[in-house]
């Protein structure tokens, strides 16, 4: 019975004792099932335990790359993503603890968003459609397509005695440059408009009407800009301490910043300008040109603000009360 092969595998040892005076020898069988199991046991447990630990570093190295990088990496999608639906969308400042966590993958973000926001400074409005395109394509900038023909507000202001300025300020005459553009700026954005173009010491400007605010009420505020502008100019204190410069007194005693406003409407095409080594989103029309006219015709009739007639029909019952008839005139090449 001990021998019977239905034991598989083996649970008896046989053990032969040979008598030592020559007697017959002695067969020992041994129940070594006990030890066996307890091996078998052991040996399931050290695999148990193999398979736990394996198991929990694999997932402790998931959570490790989800943390270290998928995350970071989804984010960054997140901002492409963004800057692609909405060119102009505010983009989220980096989360400073990201930053001190992540510092790789977030100086690459950073450097993501400042992009971002200086496309966004370069392009403005008019480049909103240029960014989108470009972003979603191969990464080319397409200069052959043709632009979009859109119905706006245009306006020009331009900075009076800006010759003289030069001369006296050399350098520094890009600070007060830079002063006067922000109340220009602000005041364009705080009405439903967006600046367009800097031209040295001339801004172009534009409302259009978006939604559900109409053109009644963008012409409007196209006039409310420009009476902001001149009344912040006169109260801002940096634009005041460089009217009180020196050598700016001494070169025209009492002189304080003052600007020229042309406005008028009408259709321009907005488009890319230039080449694959520079391009300018801007506009392109002879109202485009109007407006800049308008502007220069303000030193003849002594006035601040001088705008079409075309505005003025434009303009409600309440706000047209306030302006006046100066001339009727006919532009040339108009």
């Amino acid at each position: 019975a001990i021998e019977s092969k239905r034991l598989y595998p083996r649970e008896v040892k046989i053990v032969e004792l040979a008598d030592p005076l020559g007697g017959p020898a002695s067969v020992v069988h041994l129940d070594i099932s006990a030890r066996k199991k307890r091996r078998y046991w052991g040996q399931l447990l050290v695999s148990l335990i193999t398979f736990v630990m394996a198991a929990s570093w694999m997932r402790a190295l998931e959570l490790s790359l989800r943390f270290l990088i998928v995350r970071p990496m989804e984010r960054m999608l997140i901002t492409v993503s963004s800057m692609i639906r909405d060119p102009l969308k505010l983009l989220p400042p980096l989360n400073e603890m990201e930053a001190i966590l992540h510092p790789e993958t977030s100086f690459v973000e950073g450097a993501l968003i400042k992009v971002g926001s200086l496309l966004q400074l370069a392009f403005g409005e008019a480049g909103k459609r240029i960014i989108k395109k470009n972003l979603g394509a191969s990464g080319t900038m397409e200069m052959d397509t043709k632009g979009a023909t859109v119905h706006a507000i245009f306006g020009f202001c331009d900075i009076r005695n800006f010759t003289g300025l030069t001369e006296v300020l050399q350098a520094d005459v890009g600070k007060l440059v830079n002063c006067i553009a922000t109340v220009v700026h602000e005041g364009v954005a705080a009405h439903h408009g967006a600046p367009n173009k800097n031209i040295g010491d001339a801004f172009l400007l534009v409302w259009q009407p978006k939604g559900k605010i109409s053109l009644k009420l963008v012409a409007d505020s196209a006039l409310r800009s420009y009476v902001q502008i001149i009344v912040m100019l006169r109260k801002s204190s940096k634009i005041k301490a460089w009217e009180r410069r020196h050598e700016v007194q001494r070169w025209n005693p009492g002189f304080t910043v003052h600007l020229g406003y042309g406005l008028h409407f009408g259709w321009a095409i907005e488009c890319a300008i230039g080449s694959k080594r520079k391009v300018d989103a801007s506009y392109l029309s002879p109202h485009v040109n109007l407006a800049s006219r308008l502007e220069a015709a303000t030193k003849q009739y002594g006035t601040k603000i001088l705008m079409s007639g075309d505005i003025v029909n434009l303009l409600s019952e309440k706000v047209r009360q306030l302006v006046r008839l100066l001339d009727r005139v006919t532009v040339k090449g108009s």
